[in-house]
């Protein structure tokens, strides 16, 4: 992407003409409304095929994804509207759904 460009029009647009997506998801991923709505764009992307998720988890389970990023979702309740916020579960969901790599904590 060249420099200065508006992030918020050139990221979902260069989502949608890629091919593979890798989703990295940390402990904190659930904080940031731009990694939730790439992750919503990454799904939609995904559901019309041609276009292959990776998730990589970084220091959690799949099985970790909905509880520990509850705290965040449901602070995000109150700022964001509910399809939004909707939209944001569902994609997590699907994305803990998929094979891919679990990189653990460190003992």
């Amino acid at each position: 992407m060249p420099r200065g460009q508006d992030l918020t029009e050139a990221i979902p647009r260069a989502i949608e003409r890629s091919r593979v997506s890798v989703v990295v998801l940390s402990r904190n991923y659930a904080s940031s409304e731009w990694c939730l709505d790439e992750l919503v764009t990454v799904m939609r992307c995904c559901s019309r095929g041609g276009h292959v998720a990776i998730p990589i988890f970084y220091h959690l389970s799949p099985e970790e994804v909905s509880g520990c990023y509850k705290e965040d979702l449901d602070r995000h309740k109150r700022s964001f509207t509910y399809e939004r916020v909707d939209g944001w579960i569902r994609a997590l969901a699907w994305v803990a759904g998929i094979a891919g790599w679990v990189v653990p904590a460190p003992s």
